[in-house]
């Protein structure tokens, strides 16, 4: 009955993310998933991850690392923003800071979006339509990149890093 939910969501609220995405499959079979947020890292050379609701809403961005933060520290209006728009704006200042210019060894540069494991999402092809809007920001700008998705897990993460190579135009 309810305390059974109830004492599921405070396990999951204050848990490390391996125990909530097992209670994540036991909540999915009464319907309705208990971990009702999720966070994208948006990784170049700076790192941001992009936290969002269930609705893909924006509730929370951090630099995970000195350039990320950087970043993060210039860009105020997110809150509640949709998570792709919020990407693409994020893409804009990373080339106004210049990311985007030194090339690596001649080939374009990789932008790779991780979806951390555990996270919620908000439709079934949330990763295709960020990776658009990535897309889309990036065409506006005079630079190339490939977009690279990959999902957080322990198992593939090196082999998906292997199979996407940049190829040279």
């Amino acid at each position: 009955g309810m305390a059974l939910i109830a004492l599921l969501l405070f396990i999951s609220g204050c848990s490390s993310n391996n125990a909530s995405s097992e209670l994540e499959e036991i909540s999915t079979a009464q319907g309705e998933s208990l971990s009702s947020s999720g966070t994208i890292i948006l990784k170049i050379n700076p790192e941001i991850a992009v936290e969002y609701d269930e609705a893909g809403l924006v509730t929370r961005i951090v630099g995970k690392n000195d350039d990320g933060q950087e970043i993060v520290d210039t860009y105020h209006d997110f809150i509640g923003k949709d998570s792709g728009l919020v990407l693409e704006e994020l893409i804009a200042l990373i080339d106004e800071a210049g990311y985007f210019v030194e090339e690596v060894e001649g080939e374009a540069r990789r932008i790779v979006l991780e979806l951390e494991s555990g996270s919620v999402l908000p439709e079934d092809n949330f990763l295709e339509i960020l990776t658009i809007n990535i897309q889309n920001a990036v065409s506006n700008l005079n630079t190339e990149a490939d977009v690279v998705q990959e999902e957080a897990s322990d198992k593939d993460k090196d082999l998906e890093v292997e199979e996407v190579k940049t190829e040279k135009s």
